[in-house]
């Protein structure tokens, strides 16, 4: 590894030079700034051959115990190695209201349910409000966005530090409790389809997933034809998706916690009209997605969808099914390989393919992923993602 790049630290796409040093130390206020998260922060090396480690690390929060309004002037993320700091990020503080303000966005479109779904417990509580503008009053909460860092070392644990003004002028700096790395518990698993699948937004830097704790460890399965394409024809109904109605197998042997089936697609809407602008459809999309997510987020996330528990504590999901073709029900016993349902294109996904995760606990909305490895294919840690063609096997362990 090179000097350079073990002082190397990221946010999203920005690469910042970070230099190491001995942490200071600080009173903790725990009740002041702590982190979005529940618990240990689950810690996967997704690109150790590259030469770094990364961390999403989880959002700020920034609660405002006093009498007076306070102003945050600056927020610092860092990632350490025992006492030793190997990365140092600064956050522009708008960044942080305006993460907030989409919060109370949400709220105010009636989305507070999902809302809610992201926050770990305890930090929005009774009477708590959100904050708004420039100023955090008192009672006062300000929620940030995860922070993805990636760090040359191996960090045991990550801090925060938020620098506020009181209205009378006076700066202070208050420090969150370290959040202690963890790895996560392991998991081997079966492929859930059979055949050769392309296998999308494995967890580096480029997927989709991985930036928010609840879909992170997350995959995306497509079903390619020779040419490469995912579907045949022109793509105007879900039957010229190569992956549609194929079936889907639990992972593992367990019990099913959760299943919907009733959740449905409509292509009329999903399609951009003969004369609407890209603009209007985009508007026009926004609206139904919005529209679906008060009414049920489950539905208008994940469409119809399996959960299992198995014998571990750990749960697998399988979303986006064909309407329909859910076979299971919550309380049913399945094992390794058992039919579950079909690919399909239900909820936030026009095209037919498998969203596939495990979680540290039932609900999909709240629950972390975790990493795991399918017992049956190898999939290398690439950004762009992975062929994978399991071998074959018996529908039970």
């Amino acid at each position: 590894m090179s000097p350079s790049l073990a002082l190397t630290c990221a946010r999203v796409a920005a690469v910042l030079l970070c230099t190491g040093a001995m942490a200071a130390s600080s009173a903790l206020q725990a009740q002041q700034v702590r982190f979005n998260v529940d618990g240990p922060l689950y810690h996967h090396v997704v690109n150790d051959r590259r030469g770094y480690e990364d961390v999403l690390v989880p959002a700020v929060v920034v609660s405002n115990a006093r009498a007076d309004a306070l102003v945050i002037e600056g927020i610092t993320v860092e990632a350490l190695d025992g006492a030793r700091v190997l990365c140092t990020i600064h956050l522009d503080p708008r960044a942080e209201r305006a993460a907030t303000a989409e919060l109370s966005e949400m709220r105010a479109m009636g989305l507070g349910t999902l809302v809610e779904k992201g926050l770990a417990p305890g930090v929005l509580g009774a009477g708590t409000r959100l904050a708004t503008g420039d100023s955090l009053l008192p009672g006062a909460v300000a929620i940030g966005a995860p922070t993805y860092l990636t760090v040359g070392g191996s960090p045991t644990s990550v801090r925060a530090r938020v620098d506020l003004r009181g209205a009378d002028g006076a700066s202070f700096t208050v420090w969150s409790p370290p959040l202690t790395l963890v790895a996560p518990p392991a998991a081997h698993l079966a492929f859930p389809l059979r055949g050769t699948w392309y296998v999308a937004s494995l967890p580096g830097a480029s997927s989709h997933h991985r930036f928010n704790p609840q879909t992170e460890f997350a995959i995306d399965m497509w079903k390619l034809d020779s040419a490469g394409s995912i579907f045949t024809r022109d793509a105007s109904a879900p039957g010229d998706f190569h992956g549609f109605g194929l079936p889907v197998g639990a992972a593992d042997a367990g019990e099913v916690v959760a299943a919907e089936n009733t959740a449905t697609q409509d292509w009329s809407a999903r399609r951009q009209r003969e004369g609407e602008t890209r603009e209007a459809f985009a508007r026009r999309m926004t609206r139904l997605h919005m529209e679906g997510m008060a009414s049920d987020p489950y539905k208008a996330l994940l469409g119809n969808y399996v959960v299992v528990r198995h014998a571990n504590g750990l749960h697998t999901m399988y979303a986006h099914l064909k309407q329909g073709s859910v076979v299971v029900r919550p309380g049913q016993r399945v094992a390794r390989g058992e039919h579950l349902g079909d690919v399909g294109d239900t909820g936030d996904s026009p095209l037919a393919h498998l969203h596939f995760q495990l979680t540290d606990g039932p609900d999909p909305l709240r629950a972390r992923t975790i990493p795991f490895v399918f017992d049956d294919v190898r999939l290398d840690a690439l950004d762009a993602g992975a062929f994978a063609r399991p071998a074959p096997r018996s529908p039970s362990r």
